[in-house]
């Protein structure tokens, strides 16, 4: 059975979609249906049922207003699966009137396969000492930056404990003109994660960024705080013994270490959107790639509107 259990508890945790539009479900009923355990997904689309005493054979159900109820036996639960759910009745295009035309573009967009856990799913966790910005252009200037979508990995190998909670700095920057680097900052938010969910819808609606050219890069500055610790383990050689003929024996040991969260999700794209790189120095390095070695891209996309 694809479960994992957590101080005795069987646990099962993901995130449910609606399936048209790539967009996480809010308030979505997630049963255990003969354990009889009840929770809603949260903003994100999140869930997470913990349970003691779990039936050897019992179905997960998901259910919502306006979609087709889904179910899924727990022998098919996948750690952190995606959900995906149909709408149930037809839905008319929103018409809005307007003294113009309102647009809505969303910019290096991934969508679920990206990000998944899913077998096959060639997917990458990256983490960065100081901070990592990305490139966005759209095709006109002075408009509304709504939404920061990212992936992000809660999930590690067996000797790396990944924390549920984690936080880090967003910055909207603009481009450098004479050195094409992350320049003077445009806006800045603390940003505040509670749950394990891997794809993470950042609402910027109500802090009215306006960018005032085309390009743009959007920044993650990691937090070296106790919060976002992970403690490494890794295998390392040593020097045990020298002979006296001047042969060196190494013995292999233990070596821990701390990571910071967040892992963000990179994963394959045909052309490969500019980034950079911070430094110690605090200077901005670009990220070179050779497509031939698999590149990937990390999942960090923006919506605008004007």
């Amino acid at each position: 059975m694809a479960v994992y259990t957590a101080s005795g508890q069987t646990v099962f945790e993901g995130q449910v979609f609606d399936k048209k539009f790539n967009a996480p479900i809010q308030s979505v009923t997630v049963a255990l249906k003969k354990t009889k355990i009840v929770t809603l997904t949260n903003q994100q689309g999140y869930f997470n049922i913990q349970v003691d005493n779990l039936f050897p054979v019992d179905t997960l159900v998901f259910s919502s207003v306006g979609y087709n109820t889904f179910k899924l036996a727990v022998a098919d639960y996948t750690q952190n699966v995606f959900v995906l759910l149909e709408s149930s009745v037809l839905k008319l295009n929103e018409v809005t009137i307007t003294t113009g035309k309102l647009k809505i573009e969303r910019l290096r967009g991934f969508d679920v396969g990206d990000v998944s856990n899913s077998p096959g799913n060639n997917q990458s966790r990256n983490m960065f000492p100081y901070a990592y910005a990305k490139l966005f252009e759209s095709k006109q200037a002075n408009v509304l930056l709504t939404h920061i979508e990212l992936g992000r990995a809660t999930s590690g190998s067996s000797a790396l404990k990944v924390p549920a909670q984690t936080r880090f700095v967003l910055h909207v920057m603009e481009v450098d003109e004479k050195s094409g680097a992350p320049g003077e900052i445009i806006f800045s938010k603390n940003v505040y994660l509670n749950d394990r969910a891997y794809w993470v819808t950042i609402d910027l609606a109500k802090d009215n960024v306006m960018l005032p050219t085309n390009r743009f890069f959007v920044a993650l500055e990691w937090q070296p705080i106790p919060i976002n610790e992970m403690v490494s383990l890794s295998n390392v050689h040593r020097l045990y013994k020298t002979k006296a003929n001047g042969k060196k024996r190494l013995e292999q040991v233990s070596q821990y270490g701390i990571l910071y969260q967040p892992m963000i999700i990179g994963y394959s794209r045909n052309k490969l959107a500019i980034s950079y790189t911070k430094l110690e120095n605090g200077n901005w390095k670009i990220n070179k790639f050779d497509p031939k070695t698999g590149a990937q891209e990390l999942a960090l996309s923006v919506t605008i509107k004007y």
